[in-house]
C-alpha cells in the first residue's frame, strides 16, 4: 500500500488522539509528525524586531521543546540552585514547568515539580531537561533527567510525582526520550546499559499499568503513536532502540511487530505518515528504513534483502544521529547532524537529492509547514527550504542565540526555545 500524503496522515492522527489541527501537544507534534499548519515566515530579524511577535526570558538549562495546546504553550527546565564543579553539574537542583499566553508570551504559571541533586553528571552541551513535555489539554506530564516524572494539570497544580532515580554508567548519555499520551496513559521509553524499559502510567494518578523490560542498551528516541486499521482500531506504540525497532499494543505493551536494525545509541525518532513508519539513524551506519506500520511478527531483514512483507525499503546508510526525519508530501527528509540534508522519494527510497544546508552542528529535528522546512541549528542560524524533490533554499535567518530545541509551529507562527528565552515567529500573513 503506497503511504498517503504526509499531511493528511497527520491529519487522521491528531483526529485520532482527539487533538485538534491547532494544537502541538508532544515532542514535534501530533502524532509527532513535525508538521504545522498556515503561512508560517520566511524571513525574521530578532534585533529590530521584525516578524517577532514576543520574546520572553526562560530561566534554566533545557534542551526541551515547546508544546501547545490551544492559547496555552507549556515549557519545562531546570535550575541550578548552586553552581557547578567545573564540569561536574550534580549540584541542588529544581526541576519546573511553565505556561506560557500563547498570544502575549507572558508566563501564567510556574510550578517547581521536583527538587534534588541529580543522579547523574551531563554533558557541559546536554541538559537535565532534555525531554518535552506532553499533555491532552487536562495532564501535563514532564521527565526530568533521571530523577522524576511528574503530572500537573492546566492550572499548574501538581498531581502526582514519581521519583525515578535511574542511573547510567555514561554521563555524557543522558535521559533524552519524550513521553507521549495516548487516550489515559502517558507512555515513557527509558534505554539505558541496564534496567532499560518501556512503561505506561495512568494520566489521573500515576499508577503504573503495565511495563515491559527492554535490553536495547543505551537510546534517547522518543517513541510515536499510530493506529491499526480495520473495526477495531488499536493504538499503537513505535519504538527504536538499539537492536530492534518494535511496535507494542499501547493499552497492554504486548509487542505486535519486531526488526533487527543494530542501530546502535539511537537518539533520532521514527515518523508515520499514513501507513508507513520511516525511521532514519543510529549510531554505526546509520540505516534508514520505510516500514509496515500494520505488519506482524518478525519483519527482520535477511542478509542482502532491502524489503519484504514488512518493510517497504530500506538502504544502509544515509541516516543521522540526533536530529528526526520528516516527511511532506511524496518526500522523506534526513538531516544529518553536520547540516546536510538528503531528501528520498517515500514510495522506493530514492534519493533525490543530498545537499549542505548549513554549517556548524544541528541537533533541533527539521519541521515544516506551508510548503517550508525549517533547519535549526545549534548557534541560533536557521535556513528556510521549500519542501519538493530538489533543494532550493529560500532564506537564512538568526536567532541571535544558541537554539538547540526542536521549535513548534501552530496557525503560522513558529514557538522556538533558545537558550534563554520562548521567541514567537510570525510573517505578516499569519493568523494568531
Amino acid at each position: 500500500m503506497r503511504p498517503a500524503n504526509a499531511t493528511i496522515a497527520a491529519l487522521c492522527l491528531m483526529v485520532a488522539a482527539g487533538a485538534s489541527a491547532q494544537n502541538w501537544p508532544s515532542f514535534r507534534g501530533a502524532g509527532g509528525s513535525g508538521l504545522g499548519n498556515g503561512a508560517a515566515p520566511v524571513t525574521w530579524d530578532v534585533a529590530k524586531p521584525e516578524n517577532i511577535v514576543w520574546k520572553t526570558n526562560v530561566s534554566g538549562v533545557a534542551l526541551s521543546s515547546p508544546i501547545v495546546w490551544e492559547d496555552r504553550i507549556y515549557l519545562t527546565t531546570a535550575v541550578a540552585l548552586e553552581p557547578a564543579r567545573g564540569e561536574d553539574f550534580r549540584t541542588r537542583h529544581v526541576w519546573r514547568v511553565m505556561s506560557l499566553d500563547r498570544a502575549t508570551g507572558k508566563i501564567l504559571w510556574d510550578t517547581a515539580a521536583y527538587q534534588g541533586t541529580p543522579q547523574m553528571g551531563r554533558h557541559p552541551k546536554s541538559s537535565y531537561a532534555n525531554s518535552t513535555p506532553a499533555t491532552d489539554g487536562r495532564y501535563v506530564v514532564a521527565m526530568f533527567g533521571t530523577d522524576a516524572f511528574a503530572c500537573v494539570d492546566k492550572s499548574g497544580k501538581l498531581l502526582w510525582r514519581k521519583e525515578m532515580q535511574l542511573d547510567s554508567k555514561n554521563d555524557d548519555f543522558h535521559f533524552g526520550s519524550s513521553p507521549v499520551i495516548v487516550e489515559d496513559l502517558a507512555i515513557l521509553q527509558d534505554d539505558r546499559e541496564h534496567g532499560s524499559y518501556v512503561a505506561a502510567y495512568r494520566l489521573q494518578d500515576g499508577q503504573e499499568v503495565w511495563k515491559v523490560a527492554r535490553t536495547e542498551g543505551p537510546a534517547q528516541s522518543t517513541p510515536v503513536v499510530t493506529w491499526t486499521r480495520g473495526s477495531e482500531r488499536r493504538p499503537l506504540v513505535i519504538l527504536a532502540g538499539g537492536k530492534y525497532l518494535r511496535a507494542v499494543d499501547a493499552r497492554s505493551g504486548r509487542e505486535v511487530w519486531k526488526m533487527a536494525a543494530n542501530t546502535q545509541a539511537v537518539s533520532s525518532s521514527p515518523v508515520v505518515a499514513g501507513d508507513i513508519v520511516y525511521f532514519a539513524g543510529g549510531g554505526g551506519k546509520k540505516p534508514v528504513y520505510a516500514f509496515r506500520a500494520d505488519a506482524a511478527g518478525d519483519i527482520s531483514l535477511a542478509s542482502g534483502q532491502r524489503n519484504n512483507a514488512g518493510v517497504v525499503w530500506s538502504t544502509e546508510r544515509g541516516g543521522t544521529y540526533i536530529p528526526s526525519p520528516l516527511v511532506v508530501g511524496e518526500q522523506l527528509y534526513v538531516l544529518g547532524d553536520n547540516g546536510v540534508l538528503a531528501a528520498y522519494n517515500v514510495h522506493n527510497g530514492r534519493q533525490l537529492f543530498q545537499e549542505r544546508a548549513g554549517t556548524g552542528d544541528f541537533y533541533a529535528s527539521p519541521v515544516a509547514a506551508d510548503g517550508k522546512l525549517y533547519l535549526f541549528n545549534t548557534d541560533g542560524d536557521v535556513t528556510v527550504l521549500r519542501a519538493g524533490p530538489t533543494f532550493e533554499v529560500l532564506a537564512r535567518n538568526r536567532m541571535n542565540e544558541p537554539t538547540m530545541a526542536t521549535p513548534a509551529i501552530v496557525d503560522g507562527t513558529l514557538y522556538v526555545r533558545t537558550a534563554g528565552h520562548m521567541v514567537a515567529l510570525r510573517g505578516a500573513g499569519s493568523r494568531r
